[in-house]
């Protein structure tokens, strides 16, 4: 109902949301709610949002961050920083949404970036400080904050009146500039509106993996198989193989049944699961459909850096398409 990604739901305590990929929402990127009860000390770090607010309606309403508190509920002690937001809602509506009761001097919103093509920037009570933020925002006019109960047309009568928005930063741009997610990368000169049979994107990853004594695959392979599996369900109508290779110095892992049935349990339907004797660091690539590279990670690659990179690489998801294979 709610529509959004994340929230910090009312009544948590030390909850936190951190390094996660939020985007295609009808509503919010993430929320925190205090209803009923005191939500306490929640964190709200390194996410990234991107095309959230699908719905104009709770576009307006939410925003991609979205604090709201009812039924005598409040928020103690809260801090969002270091997100990024790409926020291109379909009519005017602000990124940063507050309406909660918070704690006075116990919440901040700093260090975040938003790229925006609506002009209204942030509706918030003066419950929450705002600073060390950077603003861009594509289009005309001018850009506006609401605070408390007055409009702000830049940051300099924030930081004059209010005293907010201490050491922010605001850039205009022309509409025609936007580009969600940002710059391409290198080796791709637009996004792709459709792929043909040859336009294969290939994600591979290696990753040294062993059974613990529970008999699953150690926490550092499963969490790189999660993300891996959810954007290749993501990307694979639109042309995105994605191969996985399993690596382990002792071969007779992967001859067990505990191995076995550990791969059958993560259901990596769709993505190719090779096997090799041997050790090698845990390194991913993502390469175009002409063969060049275009990203590398070495080590645990999280859903804000993979997730981005495909994102810049090949568009928007067709979740109407997600499940089936490219071009049926």
């Amino acid at each position: 109902m709610d529509g959004g990604a994340y929230d910090i739901d009312y009544g948590n305590t030390k909850n936190s949301v951190i390094d996660n990929y939020a985007h295609d929402t009808q509503g919010y990127c993430v929320a925190v709610f205090g209803a009923g009860f005191v939500t306490r000390q929640s964190l709200v770090r390194g996410n990234l949002c991107i095309n959230n607010g699908r719905s104009s309606r709770m576009a307006k309403y939410q925003g991609a961050i979205f604090l709201l508190s009812w039924n005598d509920g409040s928020i103690d002690g809260l801090t969002v920083e270091n997100n990024t937001v790409y926020w291109s809602p379909f009519e005017n509506s602000p990124a940063l949404v507050n309406q909660a009761t918070i704690k006075a001097g116990t919440a901040a919103f700093r260090n975040n970036t938003i790229y925006s093509t609506s002009p209204w920037i942030v509706d918030s009570n003066t419950s929450l400080s705002l600073e060390q933020n950077r603003y861009s925002y594509y289009g005309g006019g001018s850009a506006k904050w609401r605070y408390g109960t007055k409009e702000f047309g830049n940051l300099e009568e924030l930081e004059n009146g209010p005293k907010q928005e201490i050491g922010s930063r605001f850039v205009q741009q022309p509409l025609q500039e936007w580009r969600e997610g940002g710059e391409l990368p290198a080796g791709v000169t637009q996004l792709p509106l459709t792929t043909k049979m040859h336009d294969v994107w290939r994600l591979e990853s290696v990753l040294p993996v062993s059974i613990d004594v529970r008999g699953m695959i150690n926490d550092a392979a499963l969490r790189q198989l999660v993300i891996l599996k959810s954007l290749g369900q993501q990307y694979r109508p639109q042309g995105l193989k994605v191969t996985v290779r399993l690596i382990s110095p002792d071969a007779q892992i992967f001859q067990s049944e505990a191995f076995r049935n550990a791969v059958i349990d993560l259901d990596l339907d769709g993505i190719t699961v090779l096997q090799s004797s041997g050790t090698s660091h845990e390194h991913t690539t993502l390469s175009t459909p002409g063969g060049n590279i275009t990203g590398q990670w070495d080590g645990f690659v999280g859903p804000v850096s993979l997730g981005l990179a495909l994102r810049r690489a090949m568009g928007e998801p067709v979740y109407a398409q997600m499940g089936v294979n490219a071009h049926e």
